[in-house]
């Protein structure tokens, strides 16, 4: 009797064990360390490039450097926490993000009868959003990242906005407060 308990405890503890480096190997599937982006997005500094870490599987830390259509660089740095399900191999990720930097850029300029008024900046603070990541298939190549971002412009980037309109500037297009952000992330390790 003796002999069968510990026969029968010895299988379930080999069990557990093979059982515990499946997982492990599944879920090394999902833990990428380091993502390199190529975008469009606040997270991608405007038309640029982003460098993610993930020091565990579901936080992430980011840089994003880009071009935001006027001078100067558009630089934003943030974190990145992603929902993971119990699935073996999502195909799709959610996630929330929350960053600091460029925000908002502005080329502005109009002539009128009593003064010429020329704006151009980058204008920085928080951003706020969400998104998913999804891959299509199991290979560790890369992945498309679609968000949605709330930025939290200051009173600098709307004092030059109001400026313009009061002169007579018409804006060709408005001031969203909803930015969509779109990149293929490439994985490094």
């Amino acid at each position: 009797m003796k002999k069968g308990l510990l026969s029968t405890l010895l299988l379930i503890a080999l069990n557990t064990l093979v059982n515990a480096q499946a997982t492990q190997s599944n879920n090394a599937i999902f833990h990428e360390k380091t993502t390199i982006g190529v975008g469009a997005g606040l997270d991608f500094g405007g038309l640029g490039v982003n460098w993610q870490y993930y020091p565990n599987r579901k936080l992430g830390v980011f840089v994003g450097v880009g071009y935001p259509l006027v001078p100067p660089i558009g630089l934003n740095i943030g974190m990145k926490y992603r929902f993971y399900r119990k699935e073996t191999y999502p195909k799709v990720i959610p996630f929330a993000t929350a960053m600091f930097g460029y925000n908002g850029a502005l080329n502005l300029s109009v002539t009128n009868v009593n003064s010429i008024y020329k704006s151009q900046g980058v204008f920085a603070g928080p951003t706020f959003g969400g998104g998913i990541d999804t891959r299509y298939t199991s290979k560790k190549i890369g992945y498309w990242s679609f968000e949605l971002l709330v930025p939290i412009r200051n009173s600098k980037f709307y004092d030059q906005l109001n400026q313009f309109k009061n002169l007579g500037g018409q804006l060709k297009f408005p001031v969203s407060p909803i930015l969509f952000s779109v990149g293929y992330r490439f994985v490094i390790k």
